[in-house]
């Protein structure tokens, strides 16, 4: 019987998001068809699902660039499964595999890796680079122009359509509208600017809230802001949300409003559940979003007044208008953005 080859997909993180989900996606798919080994560190998200799904994995912490420890469980790791292939998805994980071509010249694997934004230095002596869009690749091109472009695969990021229900729950001037955001709350993500504007729009409409889900580092600042600002009335914090079926069913319209996105899988998940989104016009969110076709976009992301103009612009469309640019974003989705077509790019990739 064929042995089948052996691949290892290496990850470094212990929160929630759209890498965490998408190195999930991967493994999924890469384990159809070979021998995966899933190297995690301890508190990595989706252990569960690995487990679930039957996918073995291994721990391995790496605490710095130049974590000694794990640098020699790495090798031991190499030596037992004997990999052909390895997958590297962050920061941590680029650092290892270069320490390691470095003191063991003649590595009997390939490599893989898989950027989601940060630094290209990291990434040049990989064997391939998938990035999960256009910008990302121009990114590395411009800052080393001398690098085979061959070699860059572009590889957006994707859900499964299986999962779409396409119920029409629009804004409608006649009763509440509720605008939602969804991610971690940090700095990057930029919430601050959409309490801002969502502020000033609650103004001029007074029966409108805003949901903020997720939880992060900014929580205490974002929370105490609203206080302040007496907001408590009309602006929700949910926290951590297990279920975002259930976020999405409370809200109107998606606003996305981050400094910067190496993607923006938000996007499509509301996408998938029939959302109208408001994005800033920034990094992948804007490869996703064509302005006024499949959602709006504003152009400067920390322009809160910038971005009251567009929730109101959305607010003021006619029910037929709004219905139409859902219904391209459900277009844009199958076309463009299914776990299909990551599965299909991602294995003519792994043939080669």
């Amino acid at each position: 019987m064929h042995k089948k080859k052996v691949i290892f997909n290496l990850v470094q993180s212990n929160i929630n998001g759209g890498l965490e989900n998408m190195y999930l996606d991967y493994s999924k798919i890469i384990a159809k068809k070979y021998e995966l080994i899933c190297l995690v560190s301890k508190n990595f998200v989706h252990i569960k699902e690995l487990k679930q799904q039957n996918i073995k994995y291994e721990i391995l912490n790496i605490k710095g660039h130049f974590d000694f420890f794990a640098f020699v469980k790495f090798a031991f790791l190499v030596r037992k499964y004997q990999p052909k292939l390895i997958f590297a998805h962050n920061g941590r994980c680029f650092a290892l595999l270069n320490l390691y071509k470095l003191l063991i010249r003649k590595a009997s694997f390939k490599t893989i890796a898989v950027s989601h934004g940060g630094n290209p230095k990291r990434l040049i002596n990989f064997d391939y680079i998938i990035t999960v869009a256009q910008h990302l690749k121009a990114k590395i091109i411009k800052k080393y122009p001398h690098i085979n472009h061959e070699k860059i695969k572009v590889i957006y990021n994707g859900i499964s359509l299986g999962k779409i229900t396409f119920k029409n729950q629009i804004v409608n001037q006649n009763k509440d509208v509720i605008f939602g955001t969804l991610s971690r709350l940090s700095a990057e993500k930029n919430i601050i600017t959409a309490i801002k504007a969502f502020a000033l729009f609650s103004k001029k409409v007074s029966k409108s809230k805003l949901l903020i889900a997720g939880e992060g580092p900014e929580d205490a600042y974002l929370k105490n802001y609203v206080t302040r600002h007496n907001l408590g009335d009309k602006i929700v914090f949910l926290g951590h949300q297990e279920n975002i079926k259930k976020f999405f069913q409370q809200i109107d319209v998606l606003v996305h409003s981050s400094n910067k996105e190496a993607f923006g899988l938000v996007i499509l998940e509301a996408f998938q559940h029939n959302k109208f989104v408001i994005s800033s016009n920034v990094g992948g969110l804007k490869e996703i979003i064509e302005h006024k076709y499949n959602g709006f976009l504003y152009n400067d992301s920390k322009s809160f007044v910038s971005l009251h103009n567009e929730m109101l612009r959305c607010y003021d469309l006619s029910f037929e208008a709004r219905n139409n640019v859902i219904k391209n974003a459900k277009k844009t989705l199958e076309e463009n953005f299914s776990l299909k077509i990551v599965e299909e790019n991602l294995l003519t990739l792994l043939h080669k």
